[in-house]
């Protein structure tokens, strides 16, 4: 998938110069802390428009809804009025976009770096469950749901998201049924997922059990072997 700098350069917005300019600016700002995008560098520079630029972001994050497995069967249509609906939010490395608890109130969608879904366990330890990736969305089982945030989720480096608001999402999924059946289609493809993963999980259970019920069978001598052996 083509970064923003490529889209900058094939459109003729700005030159290979500019580009290497800027993303040295940005490495700069980064090492003090600062997390700005190397097409809001250009623009704060006057090396590109305000106007060209929300252009080339609204065309990149088309592409990469389009490409990713989630909106495989949406039309053009659909995705592009799914891009602009949603709010462009960038994320800091281990900044917190949700946490378990937190009621629901956005729909994500990655558009470049990582996402970290994790679960706090008993002893208040945070298990890993999943990394997702540019093009992956989440959050929206909790938005369909009503109820909560079950997991948290945290950007794993710095992190662009699509944010689609609770008042739209909710409205665009009332109108507009192919983007229903994509989230339910989701949906169902996460529980086969998890049913799979219950049933690997007993057949070791099993296993085990088998295991140690043969163990429990053998005398101490077999165990541990015979004097002189």
């Amino acid at each position: 998938m083509k970064k923003i700098g490529e889209y900058l350069i094939e459109n003729n917005i700005c030159d290979e110069s500019s580009l290497k300019d800027a993303l040295e600016e940005q490495t700069a700002l980064r090492e003090k802390g600062v997390l700005k995008p190397v097409g809001s560098v250009l623009a704060e520079s006057g090396n590109i428009k305000s106007q060209d630029l929300g252009k080339v972001l609204e065309r990149m994050h088309r592409d990469i809804l389009s490409s990713s497995a989630m909106s495989k069967d949406l039309s053009a249509e659909s995705i592009k009025e799914t891009v602009s609906l949603a709010e462009h939010k960038i994320m800091s490395d281990k900044e917190v976009i949700f946490s378990k608890g937190d009621q629901p109130d956005s729909f994500y969608i990655i558009t470049s770096g990582k996402v970290n879904i994790s679960i706090s366990s008993s002893d208040d330890n945070d298990s890993l469950l999943a990394v997702l990736n540019k093009g992956d969305g989440f959050g929206e089982v909790a938005l369909l749901t009503g109820e909560p945030h079950t997991k948290t989720a945290t950007a794993s480096g710095p992190t662009s998201l699509l944010v689609l608001s609770k008042k739209f999402f909710n409205k665009f999924c009332a109108l507009n049924l192919e983007v229903s059946m994509a989230f339910i289609r989701g949906l169902a493809n996460r529980l086969m997922q998890k049913d799979a993963e219950i049933v690997k999980a007993n057949k070791k259970e099993r296993a085990y059990q088998q295991f140690v019920s043969e163990q429990d069978t053998l005398s101490l001598p077999e165990l541990i072997g015979r004097p002189g052996r």
